[in-house]
C-alpha cells in the first residue's frame, strides 16, 4: 500500500497510539534514582524528543503525499498538452471540384480539416520525387481551403492513370520538427 492511499486520519491515530506506548515506556523504564529536578528535566526532555519525532514524521508524510501529488499532476499535464497538440494538428488534402455549368472544367483545392493551420504545406509527387523538388503550396487555415497553382493543377488534371502524391502540412506549434503527411490519390 502506498503512503500516499493512507487517509490522514489513520495517521494521525497511528501517531497518538505510538505516542502513548513511547510515553508508558518511558514512564515504566525511567531511571528511579533521580530527584524531582531531575525527573522534570528527563521528561521535558523527553517529549520535546517526542515532539521533534511526530514533527519529522509529519514532515517526512507531507513530502511523500506532495510528490506523489506532483507526479500525478504532470502526468495529467503532459497528457493534456498531448491533447491540444492533437486538437490543433492541421490536417490536409485535396477537393476536386467541377463547375456545374461546365462539364470537363475542374478546379483542385487543397482543404484543412483539422483544427490548427498549417503553415507550410508541399506537394511532393511521388512519381516525381526523385527528380524534383517539393512545391510550396503556401498556408491554409483551419477548416479553410485555396486553390492548387496552376502546375500542380495541370498535372492532377492530366494524370489518367492515377497520380500518387503526398501533401506534408506543419503546424505552427511543430517548426519544422513534426510534419502531418497525408497520401492523396488521383484515381
Amino acid at each position: 500500500m502506498k503512503v500516499s492511499n493512507i487517509a490522514p486520519s489513520r495517521w494521525f491515530a497511528t501517531g497518538i497510539i505510538v505516542n502513548i506506548a513511547l510515553a508508558v515506556a518511558f514512564e515504566v523504564w525511567r531511571p528511579r534514582g533521580l530527584s524531582y529536578d531531575g525527573l522534570w528535566n528527563a521528561r521535558t526532555g523527553f517529549w520535546a524528543g517526542l515532539l521533534l519525532l511526530d514533527n519529522l514524521c509529519v514532515l517526512w508524510w507531507y513530502a511523500t503525499t506532495t510528490h506523489a501529488q506532483l507526479a500525478l499532476t504532470q502526468a495529467e499535464f503532459k497528457e493534456s498538452h498531448r491533447r491540444l497538440l492533437v486538437a490543433q494538428k492541421p490536417v490536409v488534402y485535396t477537393e476536386r471540384a467541377e463547375h456545374p455549368e461546365h462539364p470537363g472544367r475542374v478546379n483542385y483545392w487543397i482543404r484543412n480539416a483539422g483544427g490548427g493551420p498549417a503553415i507550410n504545406v508541399y506537394y511532393l509527387g511521388l512519381f516525381d520525387l526523385a527528380f524534383q523538388d517539393p512545391i510550396a503550396l503556401g498556408a491554409v487555415a483551419a477548416d479553410d481551403a485555396r486553390v492548387l497553382p496552376a502546375a500542380v493543377k495541370t498535372t492532377l488534371h492530366n494524370g489518367d492513370a492515377g497520380i500518387k502524391f503526398v501533401l506534408l502540412a506543419e503546424a505552427p506549434y511543430t517548426r519544422t520538427t513534426q510534419w502531418t503527411p497525408t497520401l492523396n490519390i488521383r484515381t
